[in-house]
């Protein structure tokens, strides 16, 4: 592959994650201000406590929480077992961004499972933004790998 070729995939390779990054930093940075509003101010509590009624009557209802928890623990198994089976293969970034989306994966688990999350008023904002994230994550895997490890 020709160098110029080469240095033009890294640089989109590296503007790429560096704007999906920045996304997933302010979507969860939005999360915990909506999160501290909620507690504070009484419009946005009664807006968030409506939003998550009509959310836990559809996309968010019990079942179907627990089918994207099924969902959410295959694709981190898998991607453990990328991780652990091609360790040597791969580069570091996107060794890194299997990492990061296996922590993002196991962490939304804990938060569609654990009580604490789930007696929160933005609970349902909470699982939302971390599905985006983590779908962002992936994401960024894909695009590394369609790319080229280089």
């Amino acid at each position: 592959m020709p160098l110029k070729l080469e240095n033009r995939r890294n640089n989109i390779k590296k503007i790429i994650n560096v704007l999906i990054n920045s996304i997933q930093l302010l979507l969860i940075f939005a999360l915990f201000i909506l999160s501290y509003l909620s507690d504070k101010k009484a419009g946005v509590n009664h807006h968030i406590i409506y939003m998550s009624y009509k959310y836990k009557e559809g996309i968010y209802s019990p079942l179907s929480l627990k089918i994207q928890s099924i969902i959410i623990a295959l694709i981190v198994i898998l991607l453990l077992l990328s991780l652990l089976k091609s360790r040597r293969l791969i580069k570091e970034a996107v060794s890194f961004n299997n990492v990061m989306a296996i922590i993002i994966g196991i962490f939304l688990l804990l938060i569609i499972n654990f009580s604490f999350f789930k007696n929160m008023i933005a609970y349902v904002y909470f699982v939302m933004v971390f599905e985006i994230v983590f779908a962002l994550q992936i994401l960024t895997i894909l695009i590394n790998k369609m790319l080229g490890s280089s």
